[in-house]
Order: structure tokens, then sequence, then C-alpha cells
């Protein structure tokens, strides 16, 4: 059984001493604070999170910018040189290009390396959501499960991942583009907190709301089982696996949802 490394990008929000443990190896995206490129490291080596944050509630101009496929082929490359076959679990397609820029990389590398299992799957999670998938498919490759077996564990469970969370400040939503700036204005004089999910597809959507910070946080802590339960089911369109191998051919397949 060949060796394999599980590879993923900084959207997953993993403690860097976690990441190391696990051997991953974790592209960056990129936040621009007031027009200053900021390389997102998990060890923050360039800005710590909570200087992000902090500029965030003083309202600095910020945005973040996705892992380009350049970005990808170099460390791509050196995994499946050294003998190795290669796992990435991507950020949700539905919030960033990241997942589709490392599946054009995976595509090419694996077509560059015929003999090698290169794979690309799209988590549809996001931050500690797609963090956790990433951690259990770690755990499955520490109980001796080679590459193809992961994969297809990764993709059988990946809707099994329910996020659920609230916003305190509807202006970072205005900012993203996701609400007008007519309903930040009335949401935040009346303390309105919208209640987010992540649907089969990777999109934030949002599944209620309530008065106050307090009570967003009672209303997705005390979410009925039969809520979770259907957040995230089987969907003939949601998308699959990525896979370049040769001459293997693989079959993938889409989980439903479990309380």
């Amino acid at each position: 059984m060949s060796d394999f490394v599980i590879m993923t990008d900084s959207s997953c929000d993993l403690p860097a001493s976690l990441a190391d443990r696990m051997e991953l190896s974790v592209l960056p995206l990129s936040v621009y604070i007031e027009d200053k490129q900021y390389i997102n490291y998990l060890d923050e080596r360039e800005i710590a999170f909570s200087e992000i944050y902090a500029k965030l509630r003083t309202k600095c101009p910020a945005k973040t910018s996705a892992v380009n496929m350049n970005d990808f082929l170099a460390p791509m490359e050196e995994i499946v040189r050294s003998g190795r076959d290669l796992l990435y679990i991507g950020f949700s397609s539905g919030l960033s290009g990241t997942y589709n820029a490392g599946a054009a990389a995976a595509q090419e590398i694996a077509e560059k390396y015929p003999e090698r299992k290169v794979y690309a799957v799209d988590s549809l999670a996001a931050s500690l959501g797609q963090g956790l998938l990433v951690y259990h498919a770690w755990q499955q490759k520490q109980a001796g499960k080679d590459i193809d077996e992961v994969l297809q564990w990764v993709v059988d469970n990946r809707l099994h991942l329910c996020h659920w969370f609230t916003i305190d400040d509807l202006m970072f939503l205005k900012r993203g583009g996701r609400i007008s700036g007519a309903t930040a204005i009335v949401g935040s004089m009346l303390s309105i907190k919208p209640v987010m999910h992540v649907d089969n597809e990777g999109h934030l959507i949002k599944v209620g709301t309530a008065r106050g910070r307090k009570a967003s946080i009672r209303r997705w802590r005390t979410r009925p089982a039969s809520a979770a339960s259907t957040s995230r089911t089987r969907s003939s369109s949601s998308p699959t696996a990525t896979v370049w191998t040769r001459p293997t051919t693989w079959r993938t397949s889409c989980a439903t949802a479990s309380t």
C-alpha cells in the first residue's frame, strides 16, 4: 500500500500544532486588510487571528483571496515526486474558488505522473466543519485505510457535518454582498441576528432569525434533532469527488445525513 499525504487549505482553521501532528500539507489563503496582504498561515506567522478580528471590528476594509492553481502545483508535485499519493480535501466550492483551483492543479499533476493517485474532493464545508472532516479523514488513515478507502469515507460522510452558527454584526454580511445595506441597518437597529447553516452544495443559507445575541445562540443550541437530520440530505446535484488516476476508475456516492 502506497503512502499518501492529505492536503487541505487554511480555511480548515485547525490549530497549527494539530496540523503539524497530522502531517498535513496546508495551502494558505490570503487576507487583505487596508490593501495590505497577509498570508493566512495556521501558525499566525504573518498576522494573528485576534488582530484580524480586532481590525474587522473597527471596520477596516478587508477581503480574502483564494489559493490559485499555480500555488498548488509546486507542493503537489513535490509530494508525488517523493513517491507518495495525494488526497486534497478543499474548502467548499460553494464559498470559494480555492477547491476548483486545487482540482485543476491535481488534474495537471495526475496527467504528468500517471503512476500516482492524485485525488481532489470538495468538502462542501468551511472553517472547523472542514477541519473536522480533514481530522476524521486523518483518523481513517491512522487506522490503516488506504487512499481509496479514505476518499470514499470522505465522500460518504461529508454531508453528515451540520454547520450551525450565528452572526453578531450584520454589517459583515452586507460587506460580503449577502444582504442589502438597508437590511443590515434595519436588522442592526432591531438587534436581529441570523442563524446560518451550510447546505448540500456548500452555500451559506439562513435558517432562522432571533432578537439579540443570547437568543440567537439559544436558537441553534436548542434546535430540534429533526432540524439537524434534514439540514443536509441526499441530493443528486451534490458534487462528488474528482479523481484523476490511471488506469483505475472510481465510483463516488453521496451520503445521507444523520442525527
